[in-house]
């Protein structure tokens, strides 16, 4: 394998190379059934079956690529009129998971974007920055995630006072391959609140950002 990248599979491959730009989605834990989930991976499973003749042509990556993006909208527009455990909706929880989020700035990451939303976190970073640091330094998105998550967890459910699984450990990822998809998915992201009815401009959405 080589060592600029790395692989690891849950519901769907991930696929981590070094020093590189991603969009990342999570979500509250148990806020998309389950039953739902397994009918759009047996969909999504149908979708790569039938492109399997396909693999190691150009064809085959821009079809798999269709693929994950379905996979992507179908759970993304279920969350936005998701009505049930709002509580990123919640200034004193979302605050946190901000300042989760924003952690190692500068230093593991630099954010490009992101968007609280009231059940699911869109997140767009760029890991380029570690290449100033030693390779035994190195972070991968997968580590620093767990971490995140599993510190905003904690604290958010103290606050809450509940306990159990707060994120879902399942999440969405993708490598920006280009400018142009850069672009598609900061503007997805900074009008998400738009596209679920929350508010009628994404600027008026508190924990929406944008570097500039």
């Amino acid at each position: 394998m080589n060592d600029l990248q790395e692989f690891h599979r849950r519901n769907l491959p991930h696929y981590y190379p070094k020093y590189k730009k991603f969009f990342i989605t999570f979500r509250l834990y148990n806020t998309i059934p389950y039953q739902k989930l397994l009918e759009w991976q047996t969909e999504y499973n149908e979708e790569i079956q039938k492109i399997t003749d396909l693999i190691n042509t150009p064809e085959y990556d821009i079809k798999l690529d269709i693929a994950n993006k379905k996979y992507f909208f179908k759970q993304d527009d279920y969350l936005d009129s998701y009505t049930e455990k709002l509580y990123l909706s919640i200034p004193e929880i979302a605050e946190i998971v901000k300042n989760a989020i924003l952690y190692y700035e500068n230093t593991l990451y630099e954010t490009l974007a992101y968007c609280i939303m009231p059940n699911h976190v869109h997140w767009v970073l760029d890991t380029s920055i570690q290449q100033k640091n030693s390779e035994e330094n190195y972070k991968n998105l997968s580590s620093f995630m767990k971490s995140i998550k599993g510190y905003s967890a904690n604290i958010c459910n103290k606050i809450l006072n509940k306990k159990g699984y707060f994120w879902q450990k399942e999440s969405y990822d993708r490598v920006i391959r280009n400018e142009k998809e850069e672009q598609n998915i900061i503007n997805y992201v900074y009008n998400n609140p738009v596209k679920a009815n929350l508010v009628t401009n994404p600027e008026d959405w508190r924990y929406n950002y944008i570097r500039l």
